[in-house]
């Protein structure tokens, strides 16, 4: 076990009023129900802020506590999996935003927002979890 970085205990707490809106802004947004795009918005954009700053974070040299966590064999195949999915979420999360401009501008849908919502709630939710389970398992476990 290692000790829990700042940034990646920040992420992990970050993420869990994330997926209290993820959840409202899906089941709301299926019951046609007010409030769905102010959660929705909220949701996206503090995931990608997370998501992406931690990204970012960990690319340009940041440190993760003073050990060296070198994953190998299905703990690697699980961080790689993790990542992919979560890059997938991030481009499906951009493509909400495009939706919701072009809603705004034009005040019709595109026809693909239901069942890509329906896709990008499955894999936030995969990649959600993981990295909360990968969280810990490296620090708390």
């Amino acid at each position: 076990m290692h000790h829990a970085p700042l940034a990646s205990t920040m992420v992990a707490l970050g993420l869990l009023p994330v997926a209290v809106l993820y959840v409202h802004t899906f089941i709301s947004g299926f019951k046609r129900l007010p409030g769905h795009r102010v959660t929705g918005l909220i949701a996206v954009m503090g995931d990608l802020a997370l998501s992406i700053g931690y990204m970012l974070y960990r690319s340009f040299g940041g440190r993760i506590g003073d050990s060296v966590f070198r994953p190998t064999g299905l703990v690697l195949d699980a961080f790689i999996v993790h990542g992919m999915i979560a890059v997938i979420v991030i481009l499906l999360e951009l493509w909400v935003i495009v939706s919701a401009v072009h809603y705004h501008r034009t005040k019709t849908m595109y026809a693909h927002h239901r069942w890509m919502s329906k896709l990008m709630f499955v894999l936030w939710s995969l990649t959600f979890l993981s990295g909360e389970l990968v969280y810990i398992a490296l620090y708390i476990a």
